[in-house]
């Protein structure tokens, strides 16, 4: 028969200086991607680059970064009033951390649509259908009846991570791709022991294009 125990490390887990080193490689993406855009005139397809904050549940602080890349733009007009829709393809990278209980990595691949209004403002929907989610729990030992407890090696579940999303933004000089964003996600975790796990999300970050 066999069993397992969660240890937890508060120390590990209420302590947010774990998350320094990502928020200093946050900080150095920031500085150095208007030069590395610089660099890339003339890129073959439109592309932009994002990263901003990632709250799970709206609050456990996380980190997401990204790309998307452009695939059919279409001016329309409805009531006498003209606006653009944008379709692109879009990956993300992520991780969170909830303290005191556990952290969590993800990568998603979907499509997201903008549509472009006046004053250079936007609403979008996304829909991920690919979607990996990891999550990393506490030092965790296995202990077998008559044998020694073990350690287990990078405890943790997988799974699939399907979600959705709506959000706005502003884009700057009348360059689509760019500025900042905000958007509410839903994700959901499937299989989550019997049932389906749904995890909402804010998103808050700075979008710079690649042309």
């Amino acid at each position: 028969m066999k069993g397992i125990i969660l240890v937890h490390r508060p120390k590990k887990y209420h302590s947010l200086g774990r998350l320094l080193p990502a928020v200093i490689l946050f900080i150095i993406i920031l500085l150095i991607l208007p030069a590395f855009v610089k660099a890339q005139k003339g890129f073959p397809h439109p592309w932009s680059l994002h990263a901003g904050y990632y709250g799970n549940n709206l609050w456990n602080p996380g980190l997401q970064v990204g790309a998307d890349r452009q695939r059919v733009t279409m001016d329309k007009s409805r009531n006498d009033h003209e606006f653009t829709v944008e379709k692109w393809f879009t990956g993300d990278l992520g991780y969170y951390l909830d303290p005191g209980s556990h952290g969590a990595c993800f990568i998603q691949v979907g499509t997201v649509r903008r549509k472009y209004k006046e004053r250079m403002f936007y609403t979008q929907t996304g829909f991920n259908p690919l979607g990996i989610y990891r999550s990393i729990l506490p030092e965790t030992f296995l202990v077998t009846d008559g044998g020694p407890v073990e350690p287990v090696k990078f405890p943790g579940n997988w799974y699939y991570a399907p979600s959705v999303s709506w959000g706005v933004g502003q884009y700057y000089r009348k360059l689509p791709g760019t500025g900042w964003y905000a958007k509410l996600e839903l994700m959901a975790l499937l299989p989550y022991n019997t049932y389906v796990q749904f995890l909402i999300n804010l998103n808050l970050g700075y979008r710079i294009p690649l042309r």
